[in-house]
């Protein structure tokens, strides 16, 4: 009687490892920039030269008292109808953008003083920029083709 405990207990464990890996997994590589429903927009939009492109920054309050935010970046497609985020990162005190032509974001994200500024050029239509690498490992957003270079720190 004692060794078939030991066996439902080993077979318990072994469900539970199973199903926390194949959570991980899941999260890990399943990984889509989500929702801004709980974003707000940070500045007004911004037109591409050739106004088929809109530019807008939103950021996301994150870890409460620490003032801590997220900050995306949404480009809007007029041809298509589609939008996807191109940039994410922790928010620094100055976040600006701007088009340096049709296809360049220039994306400013930065502190004055510090070393650690995340402001970045991307064209819109084949980079991304995600500050902790979740979207460059993401299976879904390559499968959808939402990048060709996705850059992170």
């Amino acid at each position: 009687m004692k060794g078939w405990r030991n066996e439902k207990k080993y077979k318990i464990v072994a469900i539970i490892l199973v199903v926390l890996s194949l959570f991980f997994v899941v999260n890990r590589y399943t990984y889509t920039f989500g929702s801004l429903a709980k974003a707000e927009p940070l500045t007004e939009s911004v037109e591409s030269p050739d106004k088929n492109q809109t530019a807008r920054v939103y950021w996301k309050p994150v870890g409460g008292a620490t003032g801590h935010a997220e900050i995306f970046v949404e480009v809007s497609f007029a041809k298509t109808g589609q939008t996807k985020i191109v940039y994410h990162s922790t928010g620094k005190d100055i976040v600006e953008i701007k088009w340096k032509n049709n296809e360049i974001l220039d994306i400013k994200n930065e502190s004055a003083g510090e070393g650690n500024n995340r402001s970045k050029s991307l064209n819109v239509f084949e980079e991304i920029y995600d500050e902790n690498g979740a979207a460059c490992r993401s299976v879904v957003l390559n499968l959808k083709s939402y990048y060709e270079t996705c850059y992170k720190n």
